[in-house]
């Protein structure tokens, strides 16, 4: 690769040219071993890719269709009807569109930045969000502004 995401946006311009389909290659989603709930298994996915079986632009269709797919069987598992689409892979058209479809076909309240990046860029924003909401501690060095005396 010569950039960061490049790899993921020729598949992205691959799936443009792919026929779409009920085809979608497989992510199964089960408790995850340690850390997160549910943990989304790619290995399915990326073996059925490499397989070389159909054309590669149709593949790339399939893998979009298959992780969307997957977002909406995670989100299946949680607790509340809202799901945010966050993250620098959703920055991928096609990944977003058939995802947001995929949950809102499914019931779900699909939130997407609309004033801030949804990559890295939204980041410290969303830091910032969780002090003032109290969602998470920072230890702060000694001498520092501590969470009792906001920074002015």
């Amino acid at each position: 690769n010569r950039f960061e995401g490049q790899t993921a946006l020729a598949l992205e311009i691959a799936a443009g040219a792919g026929t779409t389909s009920a085809s979608r290659l497989p992510f199964p989603v089960g408790p995850a071993p340690e850390g997160a709930v549910w943990e989304v298994d790619w290995a399915p996915a990326v073996a059925a890719a490499w397989s070389g079986r159909g054309r590669p632009e149709d593949t790339a269709q399939a893998f979009h269709a298959g992780l969307a797919a997957a977002v909406v069987a995670v989100a299946e598992r949680a607790t509340c009807r809202h799901v945010a689409l966050s993250g620098g892979c959703f920055q991928n058209a096609l990944l977003l569109r058939l995802t947001r479809r995929a949950l809102e076909d499914a019931g779900f309240v699909v939130l997407t930045a609309r004033e801030l990046p949804p990559n890295d860029g939204a980041i410290s924003a969303g830091q910032a969000l969780a002090a003032l909401w109290r969602l998470t501690t920072v230890d702060l060095p000694a001498g520092a502004a501590s969470a009792s005396r906001p920074v002015r």
